[in-house]
Order: C-alpha cells, then structure tokens, then sequence
C-alpha cells in the first residue's frame, strides 16, 4: 500500500537524521522508495548509503537495481559486478548481473551469470525462467524449453516462464502450444489488446 511505504520512508528518513551510518534503515529507505517507483530518490540515496558502507554488497545491487529500473544498464552492470565481487554467493545479484547481460546482448556472459545464481539456489523458478530466456536469445530451443518448464514446475504462474515457452514453442514450430501459452501476456500490467 502505497501509504504505509510513504509512511515507511519518513520513519526511516528521520531515523537516518538521527543515526546516518544505520544499515538497516538505508536498506529499508531504499527498498520502500524503489517500491513507490521513486527512482530518482532511491539512486540518490543508495548512492549516499554505499559511500558510507562502500563494502556493503546489498547496497551496492540495490543501486544497481534502482539503475536497471532507469535503464542505465552499463551502470547498473557494474553495481551488479561490484556486488559479486564483494559477495561471491550472492545469487539475486548474479542473477540480476544476468538480465542486465541479457538486456545489453550479451547472452554467453548472461547464460554464465544466470548460470551461478542458479548454482547458489538451484530451485529459483525466475532464474530458470531468465536462464530460459537467454537461451532462446542464443538459440539453444531445447535447452530453453527444459528450462522454462522447470521454471513452471517451481511456480505455475510465473509469467516470465510462460511467456518464454510461449517464445519456444513458436521458435520449435509447435504452434499451437506457443498460442496457448502466449495467452499469459493478458496477465502483464502493461498489456494493452486482445
């Protein structure tokens, strides 16, 4: 709920006046103004935050997510890179190293980042769902669809998988499968037609 994160912001805002240097409040200020969509204000503020605690591998990826959100992919990699660097066992890091990859075209370098999420948490359904994708991207058809079914086995709604074997099917010429599952884009928030 959009006020109990504006709620959420002031508290921690004024709990940072007080204790700058506290990681849990920098952590839980960002994350609330990233919730409400305030970019602007997140990046500024994670980028105060990591000043502070240059070490700090959370911050460092929130930033980068806070990047990815902006479309500033080149920074946001190297938030990502920085964060694993710090913190080699991080797997939302390398998976978010992974799409940002993907994002930039770089679908051998993704396939090996979303390849070490998955390493780290082998039943992540989003980083098979991504590891899917990619390989689609590299045209690996098979390889992909066992993937994103994997995904689905984890988490039957997760729309990222479904769109993807919907990508597959179609890419593999089983038509009406890829039809079928293309019918999820209805659930995206952004979908606009039939």
């Amino acid at each position: 709920d959009a006020g109990e994160l504006e709620a959420a912001v002031e508290t921690y805002g004024r709990v940072l006046e007080r204790a700058p240097a506290y990681l849990g409040a920098a952590l839980n200020l960002g994350v609330s103004l990233e919730k409400l969509s305030r970019y602007a204000d997140a990046r500024a503020h994670y980028q105060d935050a990591v000043r502070r605690h240059p070490y700090q591998a959370e911050l460092v990826h929130n930033l980068g997510v806070v990047l990815f959100h902006e479309k500033r992919l080149a920074a946001a990699e190297a938030c990502y890179r920085r964060a694993v660097d710090l913190k080699p066992d991080y797997p939302e890091a390398w998976f978010h190293l992974g799409l940002v990859l993907e994002g930039l075209g770089r679908h051998g370098e993704a396939e090996a980042a979303h390849g070490r999420a998955l390493a780290l948490r082998p039943d992540d359904a989003d980083a098979l769902a991504a590891l899917g994708q990619t390989l689609l991207s590299l045209g690996r058809i098979d390889d992909a669809i066992q993937r994103l079914e994997a995904a689905l086995a984890i988490d039957d709604q997760l729309l990222d998988a479904h769109l993807g074997l919907a990508r597959g099917r179609l890419l593999a010429g089983e038509l009406q499968a890829g039809w079928e599952e293309f019918a999820w884009r209805r659930e995206r928030e952004t979908w606009i037609g039939p």
